[in-house]
């Protein structure tokens, strides 16, 4: 309602203007005939929609299928850190090497 509501009376010069355009618009909504169309369109549509049961297991299959995505993803990275430590301290464990052998 933002953005429209705003659009409508904003170019209004006075509140005599914006108390008619309200007041037609509430005099349409009340009309019998709009009632009785909503209350038909409802009512046409109603059975036809999509059945949620369907819908909610997809749902479910889908964060299902992403939060195993996740975790194997985290496994990976925590395997790589893994052996991104040993990696390091195998290096390091070279450099104390090398020292130790020039020290001599």
């Amino acid at each position: 309602m933002g953005f429209k509501y705003d659009m409508k009376y904003r170019n209004m010069s006075g509140d005599f203007e914006k108390a008619v355009v309200r007041a037609k618009r509430e005099k349409i909504s009340m009309n019998p005939g709009v009632v009785k169309a909503n209350e038909v369109r409802v009512d046409k549509f109603e059975g036809k929609r999509k059945k949620p049961d369907k819908n909610i297991d997809n749902n479910d299959k889908k964060k299902k299928i992403k939060i195993d995505r996740r975790n194997e993803a985290l496994k990976n990275c925590k395997l790589l850190l893994n052996e991104k430590k040993t990696l390091v301290k195998m290096k390091v464990e070279q450099i104390k090497v090398k020292d130790e052998k020039i020290e001599k």
